[in-house]
């Protein structure tokens, strides 16, 4: 499998940790357990997710992600929720897209690149226009989710500059948001999925306001500020960046962004995040099968 080291490396680290195969007993609030057996594949979920049409796909979606991998016996929890914050550390063999730093979880690709959403995204960055072209303002598109992006676009109250949508409809295009300078990634219930990785892989600037670096997804662990995105907050980048329009670091931090995702990626998100979930069974297989 061609994982990236960096990445092999942080789930040896996690995988490593894990200490007991867990039981129905360990299902609590928005998780499931997961099974394989003969290479069968199923999972029994809190009443929680039955109840969470959104939840229970997602948990539906993981299961036909691992089903297709030849692993014979295997038991792990899963939480398919955006937020893992109120559930305690644990030792037993658990993944989750997104978690707490604390939290002893294995970070398994998350479901947007899991499946083709990102390949899509990544194949309108193809056609991006040079960064010289592009309008030199920032723009934030994205659903209603937490606090902060109502909080960024109520700041923008009045300004006639900066663009900021907030919809849970795709009414504003990737090519439409890729004419603007700077891309505003700002965190929903958790972190995006998808977003920052598109807007590095374009010739446009990344800003991630009110980055919150308790949240834990796979890649993010790597993807580091001022080198990658310009790292602001939503009451001070209208200001900022008045002083970064015109900056030569600007070049630099887009051509790192579309490094790492090359380099990550390979222009093909669905197969090298698949092969990644699948190095992540096939670890902890390897591991419960000596306890």
């Amino acid at each position: 499998m061609d994982i990236h080291e960096d990445i092999k490396n942080i789930l040896d680290k996690q995988i490593k940790i894990q200490k007991c195969i867990p039981t129905t007993d360990d299902i609590v609030k928005d998780s499931a357990l997961f099974e394989i057996k003969n290479k069968q594949i199923s999972f029994t979920s809190h009443a929680s997710i039955r109840e969470h049409e959104g939840l229970y796909m997602r948990c539906r979606m993981f299961e036909k992600a691992c089903s297709q991998f030849n692993i014979n016996n295997l038991k792990f929890l899963f939480f398919p929720h955006d937020n893992t914050w109120s559930y305690k550390n644990n030792e037993h063999y658990t993944l989750a897209f997104c978690k707490k730093r604390h939290q002893n979880f294995i970070t398994s690709p998350n479901m947007h690149i899991l499946e083709p959403r990102l390949d899509i995204s990544l194949n309108i960055t193809k056609d991006d226009i040079p960064l010289e072209q592009k309008i030199k303002t920032s723009i934030f598109v994205g659903g209603p989710q937490g606090s902060q992006r109502g909080d960024y676009i109520y700041n923008l109250s009045g300004n006639e500059t900066h663009v900021g949508v907030l919809t849970n409809l795709p009414i504003v295009s990737i090519e439409y948001q890729l004419k603007y300078l700077f891309q505003i990634n700002i965190d929903g219930h958790s972190m995006s999925y998808d977003r920052l990785y598109w807007q590095m892989d374009s010739n446009s600037v990344p800003v991630y306001l009110n980055r919150d670096k308790t949240n834990v997804q796979l890649h993010d662990e790597l993807i580091l500020p001022n080198k990658h995105y310009i790292e602001s907050t939503t009451k001070t980048w209208l200001e900022t960046c008045k002083d970064l329009v015109d900056s030569p670091s600007l070049k630099n931090i887009s051509d790192n962004g579309q490094k790492f995702i090359k380099d990550h990626f390979k222009n093909e998100p669905q197969f090298v995040s698949n092969s990644i979930l699948y190095y992540i069974l096939l670890t902890m297989e390897s591991q419960q099968s000596v306890l």
